[in-house]
């Protein structure tokens, strides 16, 4: 009987992690899942406010239909001088834009989550931006203004599996942890006593629920290489 009750409560375990693998096993998985995407209906909503920004969007941009191109981003910053994280909701336009066998999809555009799919595979990265500087990728690394965060841990899972071509409505869900980064505005502020200058170790937690229809579009590869490099590493 008590070998059962082991394997009931193991199996529970499993079934668990296999959920949501990112919050339950804390791992870097390389390939995304495909499946039913956990508590859409909840977070996936498209409001009264999201049809009027949609009947202004689709005046402007008629490809990029609103309800069909959005994501909600719940993102949570995790300080060394806060006792508690600062957890931040955006709900912004998505879009996933394809070249040959790469798929990207981008939430924010410039200035955001980026999603990097290629066949069974995918990549992370999130966009830290400032007008002060401060960003450190390490505590003895050059002090930048911008960063470009990767992925400690990740998953990702898709309604269907991406085809690669025009008009596919592709819905999905990430989870991550970034690797930790550094703010270290103090090093050049002259004005600041020394005993009150700091290095803060940050790194990001959060889930992104998104929907997008996929288009074609030239060019976004190397768009993408670039855009990559004018971040200083």
């Amino acid at each position: 009987m008590r070998v059962h009750v082991l394997l009931l409560i193991l199996s529970f375990c499993l079934a668990s992690c296999y959920r949501d693998k990112a919050e339950s096993c804390s791992k870097y998985y390389l390939t995304y899942d495909i499946g039913e995407i956990p508590d859409l209906k909840i977070h996936l909503v498209y409001s009264g406010d999201d049809v009027r920004v949609d009947s202004v969007v689709y005046a402007q941009e008629p490809e990029y239909k609103y309800a069909e191109n959005f994501g909600r981003l719940i993102d949570t910053s995790h300080s060394s001088d806060r006792s508690e994280p600062y957890i931040d909701t955006t709900v912004e336009r998505c879009f996933c834009q394809w070249e040959n066998d790469t798929l990207y999809v981008r939430f924010k555009a410039y200035y955001g989550i980026t999603l990097i799919l290629h066949k069974d595979s995918f990549k992370f990265h999130m966009a830290r931006i400032t007008d002060c500087g401060g960003w450190q990728y390490n505590v003895d690394d050059t002090i930048l203004t911008d960063l470009l965060l990767t992925g400690k841990y990740q998953y990702l899972k898709l309604n269907t599996k991406p085809l690669f071509q025009e008009g596919q409505q592709l819905t999905g869900y990430l989870t991550y942890t970034t690797k930790d980064y550094y703010h270290n505005n103090f090093n050049f502020r002259k004005d600041i006593p020394p005993e009150y200058r700091k290095i803060v170790t940050l790194y990001q937690t959060g889930k992104l629920y998104f929907t997008c229809r996929t288009r074609y579009m030239k060019g976004i590869h190397q768009f993408m290489i670039d855009r990559i490099k004018n971040f200083d590493r």
